[in-house]
């Protein structure tokens, strides 16, 4: 099984980047209203990936070199043939978090052998993309791309905030210093009563 290499899977994901990130933050936030009526992690977590999942589609269905593979109740993206991704919520480390089954023992694991993989899925390299979320769980805080072998971190590199669109920001040039005797000043109305005392 091929070890995922950092330099081959951002040169296959860059120009997909911003896709993958508006995906994903579109999923977040198309799922609000349903997390809004539950209380556990888990049940909302599965209604995120349930958003991802309808996001992958809508993203990527007919995309040239891209090809979304069902199983398992999950959808991997295969990326030109040379990598399978899948998106996951991650832990600190960007690592996806998931029932432990045979299918994704097989899809974290380096030396897993073709015949282990999940249906369909082919001998390629293969990456976590991983949503971190802020200790409330209430909004994105990071997106990262993980290769792994096993629960073994082999490298990690950031989508967002870095691939996230910047905002406009409208062309600011700094003023000179004021001359004070430029400036007109308006008597106060402190101004005027002291000097009514003054004239008594």
């Amino acid at each position: 099984m091929p070890v995922p290499q950092r330099g081959h899977v951002e040169s296959v994901l860059r120009d997909r980047e911003e896709a993958l990130v508006s995906l994903i933050l579109n999923a977040w936030e198309g799922s609000a209203p349903d997390r809004a009526r539950h209380e556990f992690k888990r049940t909302n977590r599965c209604i995120v990936h349930d958003h991802i999942i309808r996001c992958i589609r809508t993203t990527f269905l007919g995309q040239p070199g891209a090809r979304i593979i069902e199983k398992h109740e999950t959808a991997y993206l295969l990326f030109d043939d040379t990598l399978a991704v899948r998106i996951k919520h991650g832990d600190r480390n960007g690592l996806g978090r998931n029932n432990h089954t045979q299918a994704s023992f097989a899809f974290i694991d380096a030396d897993a052998e073709l015949w282990e993989l999940p249906m369909g899925l082919p001998d390629v390299q293969r990456a976590d993309i991983a949503y971190l979320l802020n200790a409330f769980e209430t909004k994105i805080e990071a997106i990262l791309v993980t290769g792994r072998d096993g629960d073994r971190v082999l490298w990690s590199y950031p989508l967002y905030p870095r691939a996230a669109k910047p905002v406009a920001v409208l062309p600011f040039t700094p003023k000179p210093p004021v001359d004070p005797s430029d400036v007109l000043r308006i008597p106060s109305e402190a101004d005027d009563k002291s000097g009514e005392k003054e004239a008594g």
